[in-house]
């Protein structure tokens, strides 16, 4: 799905053909006319006796009150905070994740969140570029067990959802070969990042990168330049201008190192990219939640899905291509006192 329309008309399609239960978990849930949508859609299913629940990141969600979700809890639903704000200390651990699981069945998720930068009914220039995916099959276990747990550790253990089991084998011309990796402070070890670096220092032939902030950790950025300097072809894309400022000023330091061994930088100009994806040497992409950045992949509560199957990466490939198009080449020429302020900023680059 990669336009918000598509994300927005899958979603309420999803949700009025629903019979048994909606879960979904998602960092911000905006009140707004979109939000306001999807939530009363949600109410409607509720009364009709489905279990809905909806879990919000208690910081991404801190323009979204509890009153907003009063009418779902009226109706039956269930609705919670993970992290919620008020509790001290734990603002810096988000659950970044944007899942949607239908009937135990049907899974979307990607990067959008709910809101109407994100998706909406009808065309909008000012609309956020963002990827998501719809899956059946085996896999949504994989992304059931995810919002379990999440919602046990929010609610407590007496009130997770009754498990049931996802559709073995689904029959359908786009079956593709899936691995769903989680990645957090609950998943032991960092499977999501050992991931990534593994897959960039295997890569022979190309790197394709689209994240809305390029933060990466020193052994990412290395493994990276050592790429580039092997002969791999290294691309990556970001927004001309994101939502955060001071994340423009310090990935100019990490864009500046990668331009200096020949890697290819683009600057997306047409709005905010979103989406976060990853392609190596055309045998896997990633899809998914986390940015290239420390806070997706070492602090936050993230999960991509890796496809090594060829049908859904040459879709990627051509979307990729498409973006590309609507960019422009980065050059990011600074002086003296413009690199010792971008290295200032640069201190706090593990907290952004």
């Amino acid at each position: 799905l990669t336009d918000g329309q598509q994300i927005y008309h899958n979603l309420i399609s999803l949700i009025d053909n629903a019979q048994h239960s909606i879960y979904i978990s998602t960092f911000i849930f905006r009140p707004d006319e979109i939000g306001k949508e999807i939530r009363d859609r949600l109410v409607l299913k509720a009364r009709q006796g489905l279990d809905v629940r909806v879990l919000l990141d208690g910081f991404g969600a801190i323009q979204t009150g509890r009153r907003f979700f009063v009418p779902l809890a009226e109706a039956g639903g269930k609705y919670a905070f993970f992290m919620h704000r008020l509790f001290r200390g734990r603002t810096n651990l988000r659950n970044h994740r944007k899942i949607i699981i239908v009937d135990n069945q049907t899974v979307l998720a990607g990067g959008a969140n709910i809101g109407k930068e994100y998706l909406g009914p009808e065309p909008d220039p000012k609309r956020w570029q963002d990827l998501s995916f719809i899956l059946k099959g085996p896999a949504v276990r994989s992304y059931l067990e995810i919002f379990h747990s999440d919602w046990a550790f929010t609610i407590g253990t007496d009130d997770v959802p009754a498990q049931a089991e996802p559709a073995g084998y689904y029959d359908s011309p786009n079956v593709a070969i899936v691995q769903v990796v989680p990645s957090g402070p609950d998943i032991p070890g960092d499977p999501l990042y050992d991931a990534i670096l593994t897959s960039l220092y295997n890569a022979r032939h190309n790197i394709q990168i689209i994240t809305p902030y390029f933060i990466p950790d020193e052994p990412l950025l290395y493994a990276l330049q050592l790429a580039v300097r092997r002969g791999v072809q290294v691309k990556i894309i970001v927004p001309a201008k994101s939502n955060h400022m001071i994340a423009d000023i310090v990935r100019r330091i990490y864009l500046r190192e990668m331009l200096r061994v020949g890697a290819e930088i683009f600057f997306y100009t047409p709005t905010m990219i979103h989406a976060k994806t990853i392609l190596v040497d055309d045998t896997l992409v990633m899809i998914g939640s986390a940015n290239m950045d420390s806070r997706s992949l070492f602090l936050n509560y993230e999960v991509m899905l890796i496809t090594y199957s060829r049908p859904q990466i040459t879709q990627i490939q051509t979307w990729m291509a498409r973006i590309e198009k609507a960019c422009i080449h980065c050059e990011l020429k600074a002086g003296f006192m413009r690199i010792l302020f971008e290295h200032v900023i640069r201190l706090f680059s593990p907290l952004l």
